[in-house]
């Protein structure tokens, strides 16, 4: 999960396209959709990797109005957050902020210093339009051949959720008989 996906998804590419040949389109289907969620799922995890890595980051993102939204990450963690105000020279507030800021540990690799579902907002944040990297101690990479080089096979089962995600459309099972059962 954290090192090249390539092997395995060449046999699966290969799996599939042998399905296809032999018109068994919706096993074909299946392994892609299939292939598509070990793909996110492993991008996912080198994403998390990667931040859980870093010692610190700083980041900034411009506000509406004006001014700059300012975060200090620790190992994957959201560690401290300030606003710069519209017009003010934005490094005393870096440097107040990282003075500040929560102490991390790290958690065992891969893991981040936070609950996964903070990692995923904080990465979400930092790939958002306009962030702007400040400082960086450590190292924030992934693998050149992970999941993350392979965006159009992420997407391929993503044109039909409910392939990917059953019961996204969330009906209610409902038993199928006569005399209400």
């Amino acid at each position: 999960m954290t090192h090249s996906t390539r092997p395995l998804l060449s046999r699966l590419l290969e799996r599939i396209d042998r399905l296809s040949r032999q018109q068994r389109y919706e096993d074909a289907a299946a392994q892609r959709d299939r292939a598509a969620a070990l793909l996110r799922a492993t991008d996912r995890v080198q994403r998390m990797a990667a931040l859980s890595r870093v010692r610190q980051l700083v980041a900034a993102r411009p506000r509406d109005g004006g001014g700059w939204e300012l975060h200090v990450v620790r190992f994957g963690r959201l560690a401290g957050a300030a606003t710069v105000p519209a017009g003010a020279h934005p490094q005393p507030y870096v440097e107040a902020l990282v003075a500040a800021a929560e102490t991390v540990q790290p958690a065992p690799p891969p893991l981040p210093a936070a609950s996964t579902e903070e990692a995923e907002c904080v990465l979400h944040w930092l790939e958002q339009s306009g962030a702007r990297l400040v400082e960086l101690d450590g190292v924030w990479s992934c693998p050149s051949d992970g999941a993350a080089g392979m965006r159009s096979v992420l997407d391929a089962g993503r044109s039909d959720r409910r392939a990917v995600a059953p019961f996204a459309d969330r009906r209610a099972l409902r038993p199928v008989g006569s005399g209400g059962c």
